[in-house]
Order: structure tokens, then C-alpha cells, then sequence
């Protein structure tokens, strides 16, 4: 699992409420005059009701990242107590990190700077003020491990307590501590807040089962790679927990749960780096969900019908794992471009004696370009050693727009290959990409031939054309596995 597993709480607690989600606006004023008011300026009223996730979002896509700022501001000021407007704070300040334009980080900044300098600011300023300090630590290369933990410590003392407001910022905030100490090589301070973690939950309302498998989900997140053996004693440990607690003839919803989720992440991890050792367990849980309907003191049939769906899903996955599993050392296929971008026409055979990295991605995947920056970090590090990447994408009716600075889609798809080429060519720059990218034709069975069911799909290729690594999704877990491979097909 990615060390990211904590910090996905936040954001996806946040996407999970849905952008339909309005905060209800202000009672009108009264008339001092008597009689009926005066019906107000739209734009007047549009200016004094609160912001909603609707309207924050349409900011984001409109890049309109200081007056959706300022709005905020304003009605937090008005309305300290309201939970929601923090997580439109927060929802905003993460969209505008996923902008990696220098404009965009620039505010990124100074959001972090000016909330740090607060005396006392509110819990709802300091759920975005997280946000922005943990985008700030994450992206600026200019900053020492040092600093980067300087400033997680003004930003911990603030958010010291026991609001539960705070707490997914909290765990967000130690993430990234245990994160940057670990990158720093500092394992011992690394296990030392893991283990309190861990002695926390424990103690939490007398070692409640939740609070414990939720700690030990983090611990497999933080340190799988650097506390193994750790990491397998925990996990043993919430397992047998959880399995004695779900043994009983009338169970909890929440006993469930924990059942469920610690099992439900181990699979997915399982079904990334080992599909055969993933197959028992995703049994267990299929069985599981046949005998929970009988087991359970209430019934909860939204809750089992979405682990249903979540488990069909995996099962899904790991059949395409498998498929997948059954490629590596097989020969790699011709590539079939249409087009090439930044890059010569090249074929399999001519890239022999080169490590070669195929991206499947699209200009609209998020998870895709949240890559980039690895991407780009590979290319600077092993290009003269032997690597070449190579994007592969398809025609998907964008064009450019210079004012917005972005490629957007044409509702009438009426872009031309050319503009669609044209728009590759300025998304490539404005990302500062080092690699190329080919356009399969329309109906090519290429991203098949590497059982591509979703995006981002990276293959490794070694020197001899024979597929040696794939992996779906981005996240530093993935980065680790390429980023290894990549050294150990090139000799390093």
C-alpha cells in the first residue's frame, strides 16, 4: 500500500459528500421600512450567501483560485462553526495543488505561510491550512527534510487537541512526518511515532477494535518497505482480532467492518504485487459477505451491498492481475502508433538494447499526470543510462485553450488530428514533460495486448523486448516498484 493511504482520507472524505452537497444561504434581512422587501441584486445575493461545493468546484475548473479563496475567507469569518465550509477549504486548496502551474504554487504557498502565522485560527481555516502545508512539504523541492519538518511542527502544535474536526488533518499531518523521516533515512523516529500510533489506538476507549485495525492500516501504508517484519505482526495480530470477533453467532456492524476493511485493503494490495497469494483471501471476503446477512444484530443492506459491489470489483481486478501476471517475460508487442509526439517514429526492434517504459494515460486522467513528476524524475536520472519512456495515447476530441492554458474537450468532437496533436504538443510543455508520446489508431487492440483496463498502466520492457514489470494506478508504492526495476534492468 502507498504511504499516501492516510492523506487519501481527507481528500476522499471530502469527494465522498459530493460536490451537490449546498450550505444553506443567509436569512434575508429585515426591512425597516415594513411591508415587503425589495428583491435583492442577484449578483448581490450570489456575493453574501455562503459558497457551496458547486460553486468551489466551478471556481477550480475556472481557475479562479483567489476569489474562491477570498469568498471562503469571508464566510468562514461569518460562520466559524461551520464543519463544511472547512471542508470546502480544504476541498479548494487540494484542487488548486493538483494545478502544477507556478501561479498555482505560488498561492499554495502563501495559504501555507499566512495560516501558519495565525494566532488562533479557526478549526474550519485550519482543516484548509492542513491542506496547504501538506501540499506545500510534498512539492517544493526547495525545502530541506528539516524545514519540511519544521513547519509540520508549527502546524501539529496548532492542531493539538481533541477536536474531532481535526483529526483526519491530523493523521494527515503525521503521514507526512512518518513519510519525510523515513525518506530522510531516520528509521528510528520513523518507528517511534508508528509505535505510538499504535499504543494510542490501543489505549483509545479501553483498545476499541476500530481505532486499532485503522492504526495497523496505517502502519502497513507507512511502513511495509522499511518495518516488515513489523508490519506482518501487526497485521497477524488484527487479523486474529478481527476473525475471533466476527466468530461469535450475532456480530456488530462495526466488528464487521473492521473484519472487512483490514482484509478488503490487504487483498487490494495483494492483487497489485501477488494475484495467486490475493485469491484466498478475496474467497474469504466473497464468503464473508454470504454469511454476514445472518450473522449481524442490524441490518445494514447499504453497507453490504456497497462491499458486495467493492468485492465484484476486486474479483474483476484480480482477474485482470492474473492476465497481466501471465505477460511477464513474454515478448512485447510491436508498437502501434498513428502518430508520434516529441519523439522519431521508433519500433521494438529498434529500442533493443534499451529499458523502455510504456505509460498508457489520457489529458483527462487525474491519477495519469499525478505521475508526471516521476516520470520526469526518471528521465533526468536514467535517460543517459538507457531508459527511454514513451506515453501512449488516443484521440480523445481536445483542443488547446490558450486563455484557460489547459486542453479541454470539444462538445461537438470536432477536433481535427492536427489541433488534437497541437494540443498534445502544448500539454507536453506545460507539464514539462522530457519523454514522447504515440496516438494508437482508433480500434487498436495495442492497450489490450498489455491487458490495459484502466489508466494509469505502466509496463517495463528490458533490453530483449521481453515484458519484465506492469502496474496500474499511481502512488508512491507503484513509484517504489518501477523505480527499483528500472535500477535493476539497467545494472545500477
Amino acid at each position: 500500500m502507498s504511504r499516501s493511504w492516510i492523506a487519501s482520507l481527507a481528500v476522499g472524505s471530502l469527494l465522498g459528500l459530493g460536490i451537490n452537497w449546498a450550505v444553506a444561504g443567509a436569512d434575508e434581512p429585515p426591512n425597516p421600512l415594513g411591508g415587503q422587501a425589495a428583491a435583492p441584486d442577484p449578483a448581490e445575493r450570489e456575493t453574501d450567501a455562503p459558497p457551496n461545493f458547486e460553486q468551489v468546484a466551478k471556481w477550480i475548473r475556472e481557475r479562479k483560485y483567489e476569489e474562491a479563496m477570498a469568498r471562503l475567507e469571508s464566510a468562514i469569518e461569518k460562520d466559524p462553526q461551520n464543519h463544511a465550509l472547512g471542508m470546502m477549504y480544504s476541498y479548494l486548496i487540494a484542487g488548486v495543488s493538483r494545478d502544477r502551474s507556478d501561479e498555482a504554487f505560488a498561492l499554495i504557498r502563501d495559504w501555507a505561510t499566512r495560516g501558519l502565522e495565525k494566532p488562533s485560527p479557526k478549526a474550519s481555516e485550519l482543516m484548509g491550512i492542513a491542506t496547504a502545508v501538506d501540499a506545500l512539504v510534498s512539492r517544493d523541492t526547495t525545502l530541506t527534510n528539516e524545514a519540511k519538518l519544521a513547519l509540520l511542527a508549527q502546524l501539529q502544535a496548532k492542531l493539538a487537541g481533541d477536536d474531532p474536526r481535526l483529526e483526519s488533518s491530523r493523521q494527515t499531518i503525521l503521514s507526512r512526518k512518518i513519510s519525510i523521516l523515513l525518506d530522510a533515512d531516520r528509521k528510528d523516529e520513523a518507528l517511534a511515532e508508528l509505535e505510538t500510533m499504535i499504543a494510542a489506538a490501543r489505549e483509545e476507549r479501553g483498545g476499541a477494535l476500530p481505532s486499532f485495525v485503522r492504526a495497523v492500516q496505517a502502519f502497513q501504508s507507512l511502513g511495509a518497505s522499511s518495518f516488515p517484519e513489523r508490519v506482518a505482526e501487526l497485521t497477524e495480530e488484527a487479523e486474529v482480532m478481527t476473525a475471533e470477533a466476527v466468530a461469535k453467532d450475532q456480530i456488530t456492524l462495526v466488528e464487521f467492518q473492521a473484519y472487512y476493511l483490514l482484509r478488503m485493503n490487504r487483498v487490494s494490495a495483494l492483487v497489485r504485487t501477488d494475484p495467486e497469494a490475493a485469491e484466498p483471501m478475496l474467497q474469504e471476503l466473497e464468503a464473508a459477505l454470504e454469511w454476514a446477512p445472518l450473522k449481524l444484530k442490524q441490518s445494514s443492506e447499504a453497507m453490504l451491498s456497497s462491499y458486495t459491489r467493492s468485492v465484484r470489483s476486486l474479483r474483476a481486478r484480480l482477474e485482470a492481475a492474473k492476465k497481466i501476471n501471465s505477460l511477464l517475460g513474454t515478448e512485447a508487442p510491436e508498437i502501434d502508433a498513428e502518430q508520434f509526439v516529441a519523439s522519431e517514429p521508433v519500433t521494438m526492434e529498434a529500442l533493443r538494447g534499451k529499458v523502455v517504459l510504456i505509460d498508457f494515460w489520457a489529458v483527462w486522467c487525474g491519477p495519469c499526470i499525478a505521475t508526471f513528476p516521476h516520470l520526469i524524475e526518471w528521465h533526468e536520472k536514467y535517460a543517459d543510462k538507457g531508459l527511454v519512456i514513451l506515453g501512449a495515447t488516443q484521440f480523445y476530441g481536445y483542443r488547446w485553450d490558450d486563455e484557460a492554458g489547459r486542453a479541454l474537450r470539444d462538445e461537438k468532437d470536432q477536433v481535427s488530428p492536427a489541433t488534437e496533436l497541437a494540443m498534445l504538443e502544448k500539454f507536453r510543455e506545460s507539464h514539462s514533460l522530457r519523454h514522447g508520446f504515440f496516438v494508437t489508431p482508433a480500434g487498436s487492440s495495442y492497450s489490450n495486448a498489455y491487458g490495459v483496463t484502466g489508466i494509469p498502466h505502466v509496463v517495463l520492457i528490458d533490453q530483449q523486448g521481453k515484458i519484465q514489470m506492469v502496474r496500474i494506478g499511481s502512488g508512491d508504492a507503484n513509484a517504489r516498484d518501477l523505480e527499483g526495476k528500472i535500477e535493476e534492468l539497467l545494472g545500477g
